[in-house]
């Protein structure tokens, strides 16, 4: 697995790394809020913009457009805590207050340690609340890291500790592996579970607490567990575009991201991830009506009026949309990493005819049984 997207702090431009440092300044979630906030998605939009070829003019055009207020840190009040150290960090977490303590140790430890290894090993500590947030904590650490700048890295992690609510408890075992990931979806007809009442989000993340569901869900045993597992997130996004079902997509491809980087010591960690990214994303499929078939190509479809990537790309990044922009970055790096997908550029394309993120025309696609 290689994407060919790159996006170091060597490979962005002048006024790419300026923004984001001066993204430093303030609060992860817009106007500072924690539980319940919307999150700061410029940083992230930033390196999708780039990642999608996006030149400085680019830039300023998405800055003139884009009308988000974010709150600066200075203005909030925030204030480090001493007594927030490397030995008893996990101790704190969930805790907003400390946002710029945990900024503080983390950045201690990039300093002392390789990146990847601090962020195999933090996350292996926070693994049970990766879907806070909706994911975006995750994804704004996968962009961090393709950035390599350690304040970066720091700031994402921090922003992953105030999120932290653990959503999984002590796992169930799980059930035989299915040989793929869609046969285990076709396995969840005798799973009895009562879907809990509340918006898809909050839905999502009460069943990860379910152990029917954590037995159900077991990874499948095979090397394409996890192109199959971001397809089938694709699948469910082209069934029902929506908030959830996207950031499936985007998630997805910030795992698989951060474990392209990651050592083959720190495997484990990114297996325990998966596992719980797999739990969830089968409870969001059980959220939208368990559906029998999915959205998918026949063998004998005429791809030849679909645009190329860079066509799509030149589209998506003069967009002031920020879901737009970084799904159609995801895309094209799950299609580069584990394609060829004409999926993942009939999603962009949709996305692009009616300019949001959430197209209401339908897949143009037949529904496939699993």
């Amino acid at each position: 697995m290689q994407s060919q997207i790159t996006h170091s702090a060597q490979t962005l431009s002048a006024p790419f790394n300026q923004a984001l440092m001066h993204d430093r300044r303030f609060h992860p979630n817009l106007g500072g809020v924690t539980r319940g906030g919307i999150a700061n998605h410029y940083p992230m939009t930033l390196m999708a913009l780039h990642g999608l070829g996006a030149s400085d003019q680019d830039l300023e055009r998405f800055n003139q457009s884009w009308p988000r207020h974010r709150a600066e840190l200075e203005q909030l009040g925030l204030s480090d805590h001493p007594q927030v150290t490397a030995a008893n960090w996990p101790e704190f977490l969930g805790q907003s207050a400390k946002l710029l303590a945990f900024r503080r140790v983390f950045g201690e430890w990039l300093s002392q340690a390789p990146a990847d290894q601090v962020i195999a090993e933090a996350l292996g500590r926070m693994q049970n609340a990766l879907p806070m947030g909706l994911f975006h904590p995750l994804i704004r650490l996968s962009f961090a890291a393709q950035h390599g700048d350690p304040g970066l890295i720091a700031d994402a992690l921090a922003y992953l500790a105030i999120r932290y609510v653990d959503l999984f408890g002590q796992l169930a075992p799980a059930s035989e592996p299915a040989a793929h990931a869609a046969a285990g979806w076709r396995r969840l007809d005798s799973l009895q579970l009562t879907l809990p009442a509340g918006a898809s989000l909050s839905i999502c993340e009460q069943l990860c607490a379910a152990a029917k569901l954590q037995q159900a869900a077991s990874l499948p045993d095979s090397k394409t567990a996890i192109a199959e597992i971001c397809r089938l997130a694709l699948r469910l996004y082209l069934f029902e575009p929506s908030l959830t079902t996207l950031h499936a997509v985007t998630a997805a491809q910030a795992l698989a991201d951060l474990q392209q980087r990651a050592r083959p010591e720190q495997q484990d960690v990114y297996a325990k991830l998966w596992r719980r990214y797999w739990i969830w994303l089968t409870g969001l499929y059980l959220e939208k009506g368990q559906p029998a078939g999915l959205p998918d190509l026949e063998p004998e479809t005429n791809l030849s009026h679909l645009a190329e990537w860079d066509q799509l790309a030149a589209q998506a990044r003069v967009l002031p949309e920020v879901h737009l922009i970084k799904m159609a970055y995801s895309c094209r790096w799950l299609d580069q990493a584990f394609g060829p997908e004409p999926l993942y550029r009939i999603a962009v394309s949709n996305m692009l005819k009616e300019r949001r993120a959430h197209p209401r025309g339908g897949s143009g696609l037949p529904a496939k049984a699993l």
